[in-house]
């Protein structure tokens, strides 16, 4: 399995409100998976917004808080209620919540180690060093 790694968006200090061009990545990268690994926007509208345009062009996007979400009030129980219940109403969108800051990035490690195995369990396949956007450390 391969997949894309994308972390560290800060989508709101992007000029003119842009977003980034998923379809040009997903045609780059040639994966039907992206995790976005944290650090995506300080607003929870703007959070969703730019994980529903990458599920437009991925078939599965699995994100994770980072230090904006965080910094910007998603400590708040609600807050990450909502992105949990945004996750669980869009098919294809999945949340890896780590109740608390920073152990979102936990469990992106689990998720990495999990899936960087390659048949018989030797490392580096798919998921970590399998090429161009698949992934990397």
């Amino acid at each position: 399995m391969k997949f894309a790694l994308a972390s560290d968006l800060y989508v709101d200090s992007y000029p003119d409100d842009q977003q980034i061009d998923w379809p040009l990545v997903r045609r780059w990268t040639g994966v039907d998976i992206l995790v976005i690994g944290g650090n995506i926007s300080g607003s929870p509208a703007r959070t969703k917004r730019e994980v529903l345009a990458a599920r437009e062009a991925f078939d599965c996007v699995i994100f994770v808080e980072g230090d904006p979400e965080h910094q910007t009030g998603l400590q708040n129980p609600e807050d990450l209620e909502t992105l949990r219940q945004f996750a669980a109403l869009n098919d294809g969108v999945h949340y890896l919540d780590g109740g608390g800051r920073s152990t979102g990035r936990a469990h992106l490690g689990v998720w990495r180690r999990g899936l960087a195995r390659a048949p018989g369990g030797a490392p580096g396949a798919a998921g970590e060093g399998g090429g161009r956007g698949s992934g990397g450390r």
